[in-house]
């Protein structure tokens, strides 16, 4: 069950900001001012550990320069993180509607361009809510989700009536603050989900080890298997552009160390094999 552990991760926040993937050095240093910036990558290159989603194009954030949000006057780059939207309005950019609510319980200390829960906001903005801790609102036990790792969670597919859930809960934060957060009343009697174990693609170092996932990751894990505990086992990608905006930055990374004289970023497979990577050439 340590799948959860990189987006509370003791170390950093969940993840990087796009400003600060383009810098990076693979050992989570940063690049000197002799680096080069990366080409942002068209689409996922077919030899990539994420090749298995099925995801649109990245041609809308190609030639995006740094501008000033029209919402909130801060200038970002691809996405505004104050606003959880995207800096550019374009047909061609994901969005989804996810089939039960998203909420997503968030350490005010932290900084928000540092999550990759904000990655969901951003894609599935009508079906995604964030809280600051402390405050949370009152969730239902009747008909709401945690997932978090702990003794008594259970596994999706163990769950006899899935349909009355409405909505699933994830605390992201540090390692430490996310037992805080969980000492909240509202969590008190949620039936506790864990997904199987994943490795993470996720750039930052971390010493955890290689099933601790992205808080992104984990989002889009559980809806893929909500996906086929409700559907016999059956998944179609219809989820798959929750990583996006994980993979762009992911490949933007790559991109950046291919074909020069230092290592690559290390690739983890996923733990629980290919048999779901059949769908990356179905449609959505």
């Amino acid at each position: 069950m340590s799948y959860l552990i990189p987006y509370h991760t003791s170390q950093t926040a969940s993840s990087t900001s796009f400003r600060e993937s383009e810098e990076m050095e693979p050992n989570g240093g940063k690049r000197g001012k002799e680096g080069t910036e990366a080409e942002p990558p068209h689409s996922v290159a077919p030899h990539s550990k994420l090749s298995f989603l099925n995801l649109p194009p990245f041609t809308p954030l190609i030639n995006v320069q740094r501008s000033r949000c029209q919402k909130c006057d801060k200038y970002q780059r691809f996405v505004c993180y104050q606003c959880m939207s995207f800096m550019h309005s374009d047909p061609a950019l994901p969005h989804l509607q996810l089939p039960i609510e998203l909420h997503i319980c968030h350490h005010a200390s932290e900084t928000i361009s540092k999550s990759t829960a904000a990655h969901a906001a951003i894609v599935a903005p009508s079906s995604t809510t964030f809280h600051e801790y402390p405050e949370l609102p009152c969730f239902d036990a009747n008909d709401t989700l945690l997932v978090y790792p702990h003794p008594d969670a259970v596994t999706l597919a163990g769950i006899a009536d899935l349909s009355r859930f409405k909505r699933v809960v994830f605390v992201d934060s540090a390692w430490r603050k996310s037992q805080v957060i969980l000492k909240h009343s509202t969590f008190r009697n949620l039936t506790r989900v864990r997904l199987d174990d994943y490795n993470t693609l996720f750039w930052r170092h971390q010493t955890v080890g290689p099933t601790c996932l992205a808080t992104i990751e984990a989002i889009y894990y559980f809806f893929r298997e909500y996906a086929k505990a409700r559907h016999g086992g059956t998944y179609r990608g219809q989820f798959d552009s929750l990583m996006y905006l994980f993979t762009f930055q992911y490949e933007l990374i790559q991109n950046k160390y291919h074909g020069r004289a230092m290592p690559r970023l290390p690739n983890f497979v996923r733990a629980t094999g290919q048999e779901d990577s059949k769908h990356q050439n179905e449609n959505i």
